[in-house]
């Protein structure tokens, strides 16, 4: 986007990593925000400092990473009357997968929030069909829904490879949840 020449800045909670970001001629803003926990004075202070952040800076486009992000900053967006917002939901983590009676009651709230948080002037983009199922649960909002297969791969670098012969090796590089497929 900056190639492109626009003006891009970046937001996020204080990091050490913050610096690199600045390095490469990005500004940065800091912002309180904890990607986990369900402390609702955390993510309205949160929601309120990306309202003010909209509000000062005025942005044409936003694009929010993560479901927390995209619940927090899409709400803010609206509230500041942003122009455009992409929403990009990597994963829907713990809320989705645990079956403990207090994520289960969550899970409908977060739904509603997402739907809130994303407008006529918004995308919602998932990773996998099962997670746009989950979240696009309006007609409205499945219109605005796509499905993007994965982020970040630079297929140059990375294309898939002649299929061995013989025996073969998997690596798993993943967490080892139940909800990852270790099993």
């Amino acid at each position: 986007a900056r190639a492109a020449g626009w003006e891009v800045e970046v937001a996020t909670a204080p990091d050490a990593r913050q610096a690199e970001i600045v390095a490469q001629g990005f500004v940065v803003h800091s912002l309180p925000f904890r990607r986990h926990g369900r402390n609702l004075l955390g993510a309205l202070l949160s929601l309120v400092a990306i309202w003010r952040l909209y509000r000062a800076r005025r942005p044409d486009l936003v694009h929010h990473v993560t479901l927390k992000a995209v619940v927090l900053g899409g709400l803010a967006g609206r509230l500041a009357r942003v122009p455009a917002m992409v929403h990009a939901v990597t994963g829907l983590g713990s809320l989705f997968t645990a079956e403990s009676w207090d994520w289960r009651l969550l899970r409908w709230p977060v739904k509603l929030a997402v739907c809130l948080a994303t407008p006529a002037r918004a995308r919602l983009l998932t990773e996998h069909s099962g997670d746009r199922a989950l979240l696009a649960w309006t007609p409205g909002l499945r219109a605005r829904a796509r499905v993007i297969d994965g982020s970040g791969v630079d297929t140059e670098s990375f294309a898939p490879a002649p299929l061995p012969t013989g025996p073969t090796r998997f690596l798993l590089a993943s967490r080892l949840l139940k909800s990852k497929g270790i099993e």
